[in-house]
């Protein structure tokens, strides 16, 4: 943070209620895990993570008893698969106006912590799906808009997009069944100019509908494309702006979504599977493949499939259940590492003793360049002021969970 915030509390006559009156129980667990060391576990995108004791080690954070190792995401215990050396966890990343990293707490709890747990799922001869369906997002970020007012929505967008400007945008597809080649396309648009907006729509130069909004709306339009439009490899979308020669827009996302054969990609496929049915997923070069049940991210379960010889690779089979499912297959070297570790500096901010008429947050760096204006507020010419410093990262560590996001100021 490049400046000191200040601003005045309300006096005590007119305070609220204290914060331990009206906290949640997730909130009260994370003062706990924040006022104690810990290791911050930083993630920016969904999968599957293995973290080494010697990783953490190498940023200030000793493991202790491995059955009592604990991993929290705002303020609830996320389970983990704890092995020789290192830990695995499912996690997921954040898209927000003011961050793309979730905020994962790995502490040395004094009790047993959860597990994932593991199920037997080999195939039991149930009917296999042929295909799911994949989406592909498009999300681009090029331009800051100030004058559109979207209240609390960003203003970063896409290309800009006008009479004769309409950028086509690539969009990959990896293992497109043959079969069944149709598919949806949804483009969001973000108005600009005053006006009508008449967007045309169109998938590898077919044109697949068109949609309209109105000055600095929003919008999003959502088409069928035909098939035989969509082809193995990169195709393209369009956005083409109709509405006259003052149709201005912006790109805001596209997704893009189409029939998928069971095959991984790259050693790594998410995939879903029917109700009542199984899948077969080739296109492993090793036999040592992972599954996860992912249909609940915040409690993934392993699953135990069939794994067996498919020509010059492998195949897993996963049995049926009697509900959709979200799974995750890849191999066990394709486990991803963090976007980055930070130790936690203990704080209690939230604690019933701390008092103040007047505060200051600042980063933990500026500490001597707050000391005058702290001397000043408690001075009798400065309004003596009952003064507290607090450091900007302990105010987002106690009540935003650590996650960059303007809830944990406002606190």
């Amino acid at each position: 943070m490049g400046a000191v915030l200040a601003c005045v509390l309300a006096t005590p006559a007119l305070a609220q209620p204290s914060a331990p009156q009206r906290a949640t129980t997730a909130l009260v667990t994370q003062w706990m895990i924040a006022g104690q060391p810990a290791m911050k576990i930083l993630v920016k995108e969904d999968g599957w993570y293995r973290i080494s004791a010697r990783q953490v080690l190498k940023y200030g954070f000793t493991t202790g008893t491995p059955s009592q190792l604990q991993l929290y995401n705002n303020g609830v215990e996320v389970p983990i698969a704890v092995k020789k050396g290192f830990m695995e966890f499912y996690g997921t990343g954040l898209d927000t106006p003011t961050t793309d990293t979730n905020v994962y707490w790995l502490v040395n709890g004094s009790s047993a912590g959860r597990r994932i747990p593991v199920t037997q799922a080999a195939a039991t001869g149930a009917p296999l799906a042929a295909n799911f369906a994949f989406d592909v997002v498009r999300k681009p970020r090029l331009y800051y808009e100030k004058s559109i007012l979207n209240g609390a929505l960003e203003n970063f967008f896409g290309p800009f997009l006008g009479p004769g400007s309409a950028p086509p945008q690539t969009i990959p597809v990896q293992n497109l069944d043959p079969a069944s080649t149709a598919g949806t396309v949804e483009v969001g648009v973000q108005g600009l100019s005053l006006e009508s907006h008449t967007i045309a729509v169109s998938v590898n130069g077919t044109s697949v509908g068109s949609f309209t909004l109105y000055g600095q709306s929003s919008g999003v339009g959502t088409f069928a494309i035909p098939g035989g439009v969509l082809v193995e490899g990169n195709n393209t979308v369009t956005a083409a702006p109709t509405g006259g020669p003052n149709d201005f827009d912006f790109l805001d996302r596209i997704k893009l979504t189409y029939q998928h054969l069971y095959r991984a990609d790259g050693g790594t496929l998410s995939f879903s599977v029917p109700a009542s049915q199984g899948a077969r997923v080739t296109g492993f070069t090793s036999p040592q493949v992972r599954l996860l049940d992912i249909t609940d991210p915040a409690n993934p379960t392993e699953l135990r499939p069939t794994i067996q010889p498919d020509g010059s690779g492998y195949s897993l089979t996963v049995a049926d259940a009697s509900a959709f499912r979200k799974l995750l297959a890849l191999h066990d070297t394709a486990a991803r590492n963090p976007a980055g570790f930070e130790n936690n500096v203990p704080s209690a901010l939230n604690a019933a003793t701390n008092h103040a008429d007047f505060l200051i947050v600042s980063h933990r760096s500026f500490s001597s360049a707050v000391a005058p204006l702290v001397s000043l507020r408690t001075s009798v010419q400065g309004g003596s002021h009952d003064v507290l410093v607090a450091d900007v990262q302990d105010a987002l560590d106690e009540f935003s969970y650590g996650i960059h996001r303007p809830e944990g100021l406002k606190e």
